[in-house]
Order: C-alpha cells, then structure tokens, then sequence
C-alpha cells in the first residue's frame, strides 16, 4: 500500500526530528536483549521533550508499526531505508533535519536542542559520536542529504566516513556518548553514572537469574523508575529562532 507523502504542520515549520527506528520487538531481537530491556531503548519522554515552535516530528519505522501517523521505511537496506526518509523531509520544505534512534538511553532533550543550535548558527553537519565508532545523532542541513548516500553502515566507521563526508564545510560534533546494541554495553551501562544505570542492573540481574520475557506488568515497574528520572532531567527547550 502507497504510504502519504510526508507533509511539514505549517509551512513556517523549518525543522525536522527523524526518528529513525525498527520495531521495538525487532531492535531487542538483532540486539539480543530480553523483553525487560524495552525501556532503555524507549524514545518517546525525549522526542516529547524535544518539542518546540517550527519543528515537527518524524517517525521512521522498520518492521511491524505499531504507532499512528508513522511512516514506513522504503528500502532494501539501512542506507537505501535513511536516505528515503532525509529525502522525504527534504522534499517537505525542511531546512534542518536531526535524525536520532532508539539506543542511546543517555540521550537528553538539550543534545538535540544543541544540534538544532549549531544548524541555525550555520553548521552544515553536527555528528552525536558513539562510542563504538557510530553515531547516536546526524544533524545535517536538508541541502546536504546527499552526503548520506552509499555509506556503509553499521559497520563501526559510520563518525569517521561522515567526518570526511563534510570535511570541506562547517561541521561540529556533541561530546561522545555510549549506544545500547548488546548484552556487553548493557553491562558497561550498568557501571556508569547516567540515570539508566539502575534499571540496566536490574534488567542484567534478571538475565543472570534465566529471566528472559517478563509480563508486561512487570516490565512497566522496572521502566517506571528510569522513565521519571529521565524526565525530570529534561528541559523544555528555548524558542526555535
């Protein structure tokens, strides 16, 4: 079936956040994290927080789409996928357009706002590095979706191939932060300081006890916690200029 066109809210609407995801049930399977893990990769409290006068948000599903008003991903693989998606924004009017996922708990309100920042000051890029070599967030101007294509992603490379990418022009890059995409980093963020730590433990203890699908119930307790912290750690961000 032929999805709608994307469409901006109003035409004064200049910026885009691009969720990027697959299916909730989908991202813990490829990352082999049981159920209990579900709301460390939960975006929805930060896309909320994000929030703000002339931007609009995107959802970009893979698999399953559980969410109304989401749009389909269009590809063969992850690049042909991300390079629909800037392209359909692109092709709304956008300007400016922040594309994040689902595996970076640590991620606040304020990183996003700072990407936007930096793209109103002039920036052509602003790259969100990961720790293992990605990137957490890509905030790019919509004239330059272009330098997305034929990446190879998800390969551990994808900071320093787009750090080539917009060597020539004016680019920035918010300070290093740590995705979730296995048991190992779900250990590391155990260890940390940031607010999921807590429920990482947690949902660690259950996976060493042979717990690996909870009720649902069970699952919203651990999540309650982590969702709270996360909010209150969120910041209303200033007027889009």
């Amino acid at each position: 079936m032929e999805q709608p066109p994307v469409t901006a809210s109003t035409p004064a609407c200049r910026e885009a956040l691009l969720v990027f995801v697959n299916a909730l049930a989908l991202d813990l399977h490829q990352r082999r994290l049981p159920g209990s893990a579900a709301p460390l990769l939960e975006v929805e409290t930060l896309v909320r927080a994000a929030a703000a006068p002339g931007r609009d948000v995107h959802w970009f599903e893979h698999g399953p789409i559980a969410r109304r008003g989401s749009q389909r991903q269009v590809g063969t693989d992850f690049g042909q996928r991300l390079q629909h998606a800037v392209e359909s924004l692109r092709a709304a009017g956008y300007a400016r357009i922040v594309i994040i996922g689902r595996d970076c708990p640590t991620l606040q309100a304020a990183d996003l706002e700072e990407a936007f920042t930096r793209l109103r000051s002039g920036d052509a890029a602003v790259l969100g590095p990961a720790s293992d070599g990605g990137c957490y967030l890509i905030g790019l101007q919509a004239a330059h979706t272009d330098a997305l294509r034929d990446i190879p992603w998800c390969r551990g490379r994808d900071a320093a191939r787009l750090r080539t990418r917009f060597a020539d022009l004016p680019s920035s890059e918010l300070p290093e932060q740590a995705d979730l995409d296995s048991i190992l980093d779900l250990r590391r963020l155990a260890t940390s300081l940031a607010v999921a730590a807590e429920l990482a433990r947690r949902v660690l203890a259950l996976v060493a006890a042979g717990v690996r699908r909870l009720h649902e119930q069970a699952v919203f307790a651990l999540a309650e916690p982590f969702a709270a912290a996360r909010e209150r750690l969120q910041r209303p961000p200033p007027l889009a200029a």
